[in-house]
């Protein structure tokens, strides 16, 4: 239990390091912009105008990622760059505590913000009463979207807060080989029709949203219209799991062997 409780102790460390940095405060004023837009972008006439693009396109894609990128790039490079990762090895714990605590910290805080942004703004859309609607076409949130919305969100900064901490035990700026994945392969793979799309994280992502029912109403989201099928969600929740498993056994393993030499 002694590694679990070193692991515990790290979390709370870095957690308080993170809650006075200037990256977290970054990571809530990115947090801070799907709320601020769906203020902006409520038409009564269309109460799910807002929906579609401020909390699919815009949180999903961009800002969760963003978010994550931002802290979990700070687990091991920071001390590298820094040239403080010699004090932190010579701690008596773990290299393998060390890393699982420090990425536990940057989750954890990753999530909880990015919770609040996704809740607030499932909530705001679910406001609206199927009076409102002008159009036939319209209706009010099936049930339950909201509340994979925010499990989406959640599991996003953690799986790319993942990514980046792993990067982060090989390479000194694993933000930019982070930024690459997320915004230059996430988005032309993501977007591209037939099961090409499988080889994104935002295939599976998506896919927590989707009902199985081939005309569902998440089907007409812009994000949905080029795939034609999406595993079901406990599917596509096991594989982003199973992803995030992997990459901190990895990096777990390289922390532990890798011999960092820091420069003068």
């Amino acid at each position: 239990m002694q590694p679990i409780a070193q692991t515990f102790f790290v979390a709370g460390h870095q957690a308080r390091q993170l809650l006075s940095s200037r990256r977290f405060w970054m990571v809530v004023v990115i947090a801070l912009l799907p709320p601020f837009l769906a203020h902006l972008t409520v038409d009564p006439e269309r109460p799910m105008h807002h929906f579609a693009p401020v909390a699919v396109l815009l949180s999903l894609n961009i800002l969760a990622p963003l978010a994550g990128l931002l802290l979990g790039s700070t687990v091991i490079s920071e001390e590298v760059e820094a040239k403080t990762l010699t004090y932190v090895f010579t701690r008596p714990i773990p290299r393998v505590s060390l890393f699982l605590g420090r990425w536990l910290a940057c989750t954890l805080v990753v999530s909880a913000v990015l919770a609040i942004s996704g809740a607030y703004v499932g909530w705001h859309a679910d406001q609206f009463e199927p009076a409102s609607f002008s159009k036939p076409s319209h209706g009010p949130l099936p049930a339950g979207l909201a509340m994979r919305f925010v499990g989406a969100m959640v599991l996003c900064g953690a799986l790319y807060t993942t990514l980046a901490a792993g990067l982060s035990t090989t390479w000194r700026r694993p933000i930019v080989f982070g930024l690459g994945y997320a915004f230059v392969w996430e988005m032309v793979v993501a977007n591209l029709p037939g099961s090409t799309q499988r080889l994104s994280m935002q295939y599976y992502l998506r896919g927590l949203l989707i009902e199985p029912s081939p005309d569902s109403f998440e089907r007409r989201l812009p994000p949905f219209i080029l795939q034609a099928e999406y595993l079901p969600p406990l599917d596509s929740l096991t594989r982003l799991l199973g992803f995030m498993v992997f990459l901190l056994i990895v990096g777990s393993f390289t922390v532990r062997r890798k011999q960092y030499l820091l420069s003068s």
